[in-house]
């Protein structure tokens, strides 16, 4: 990383992209929600492909069904979501929505 000079004289380092704790949380369960996505989706593709249709002629409408499955829920609903969640306001959301990313809860062994 890049090193600027202090009012000290000392070299500190540039702040990165993940310097907000809150953001790393929300982007890293983010990406391991998509890493989910896709591993399902492939193994759902894979089962019907190998084990379901397999030598069938309806087998690529199958595999294609599912990845039109998978996307119209969020060609659909996104843009009009996204639409009325830009106009909303944002504090009375954040109360009424609690989304937070929280660590589960712990056993007590006793």
């Amino acid at each position: 990383m890049d090193r600027i000079k202090t009012a000290s004289g000392q070299a500190a380092r540039k702040r990165g992209l993940l310097i907000n704790r809150d953001f790393t949380l929300l982007w890293s369960a983010q990406a391991i929600s998509k890493l989910g996505d896709v591993v399902f989706d492939s193994t759902l593709v894979f089962w019907i492909a190998t084990s379901i249709a397999r030598e069938q002629r309806w087998a690529p409408l199958a595999v294609s069904g599912i990845f039109v499955a998978t996307a119209l829920p969020t060609l659909a609903a996104g843009p009009i979501a996204g639409v009325f969640v830009d106009r909303w306001q944002k504090r009375p959301n954040n109360y009424a929505f609690p989304c937070k990313v929280r660590p589960p809860p712990r056993l007590k062994c006793t």
